[in-house]
């Protein structure tokens, strides 16, 4: 088949991407597509409504301890966004000290014979990260602690932090309205 050749089989549409090798078969790659009048749209900027679902579920089964976690993230991305420095030093540091005190909260976290879950290793990566980028982003910015003193930015992260509740909390509404949608496997 030739790249970009499209077939369609029972109620799909699928586009020809490439082939793969392995071991003794060649596999054509196909893509599921949709068509709409001259083009066909990617699988992947179809709207999912699997994973729409399984996000709803995940907002809707968070609670305080996770939602403040998020709540910091966002608060993070809007500050961090606002007084954005693109010095190489300024990353590089602050990756650079991710990794050894992550290395070390893992470390302090790990019990014998026991594994961490990927999440959790992955904040506790992320979190030193943010820290050190956030102080050196802040410095000599006129923050209070760990607010802006400018109305501005400090409207936009709480709005980012807001957003963020407002969409958990509708999740909960979405969700508790059919608890045949609530997944009881846990995470």
């Amino acid at each position: 088949m030739m790249e970009g050749y499209v077939s369609s089989t029972s109620d799909y549409k699928w586009r020809t991407i490439g082939s793969a090798y392995r071991g003794r078969h060649t596999h054509v790659v196909r893509e599921k597509i949709i068509y709409s009048r001259e083009f066909a749209l990617p699988s992947a900027l179809q709207i999912n409504y699997r994973n729409t679902l399984r996000m709803l579920q995940y907002l809707a089964k968070l609670e305080a301890p996770k939602l403040t976690l998020w709540c910091y993230l966002f608060w993070y991305f809007a500050i961090s966004i606002q007084y954005f420095d693109p010095s190489i030093e300024l990353w590089l540091s602050s990756i650079g000290i991710a990794v050894l005190i992550g290395i070390a909260l893992n470390i302090a976290a790990s019990q014998k014979g026991q594994s961490l879950d990927r999440w959790v290793v992955i904040r506790l990566y992320i979190f030193p990260f943010c820290v050190s980028s956030y102080s050196a982003l802040i410095k000599g910015q006129g923050f209070f602690l760990l607010f802006p003193t400018k109305l501005a930015p400090l409207l936009v992260g709480i709005a980012a932090c807001c957003s963020f509740l407002l969409l958990a909390f509708l999740a909960k509404l979405t969700i508790k309205g059919d608890p045949a949608k609530i997944d009881k496997s846990p995470n």
